[in-house]
């Protein structure tokens, strides 16, 4: 899933690089400056878009519906505990980086004003949802991680209600390739096959 308004392309481009889509007034490059309605704001179509996503896999003959996980990375991680809190019918998820206190996360605040990025976080902080979560999560980032704190991530986790993995590993650059994090697809595994994981 795209979160901030463009379409997704064959490689990684930053925002402003990747092409916009047509029908969301939302900019890829204002992640707290969305003026206007919560239903125009990227957060509120990423979240959407995902439960929607999830209905049309759970629909697919093929698909087992109680084996469905979610996994994003960096902002698609903080949409993941967002959802984590929202969506029950996930059996697992895997947030890489992405973490709650988004006020206290200088690196991705750029020059918004603080009054925007509060009002942003009185809305989507995934500390706000996590404590609904039951199902298996496993919360991945990298101890050097300049966008999400390890400070942070570190109170993040104590949110959700169900099992809680945490996988700090001191190497880990932020990065948007899920093969750095083969942690996942382990959890996975675990989780929906009904074994144990370890680290």
């Amino acid at each position: 899933m795209d979160l901030c308004s463009c379409i997704p392309t064959s490689g990684f481009e930053g925002a402003g690089i990747r092409k916009e889509h047509d029908f969301l007034p939302v900019p890829p490059d204002d992640i707290f400056g969305n003026a206007g309605p919560v239903t125009d704001r990227w957060p509120y179509h990423a979240v959407a878009s995902v439960m929607l996503a999830h209905s049309l896999l759970a629909s697919l003959p093929e698909v087992d519906p109680e084996k469905i996980g979610i996994t994003g990375i960096s902002w698609g991680g903080v949409v993941t505990c967002i959802i984590a809190g929202l969506d029950n019918r996930f059996a697992f998820a895997a947030p890489v980086y992405g973490c709650g206190f988004i006020n206290e996360q200088i690196a991705l605040h750029g020059s918004t004003t603080a009054d925007a990025v509060a009002e942003w976080c009185s809305l989507w902080d995934p500390v706000l949802y996590l404590p609904q979560a039951g199902m298996p999560v496993i919360f991945i980032s990298g101890a050097a991680d300049p966008a999400f704190s390890l400070g942070a991530w570190e109170r993040t986790v104590s949110f959700p209600q169900g099992k809680v993995v945490r996988s700090m590993r001191p190497e880990l650059p932020h990065c948007h390739r899920l093969g750095l994090t083969p942690e996942v697809s382990a959890f996975a595994d675990a989780v929906l096959k009904g074994g144990e994981y370890t680290a």
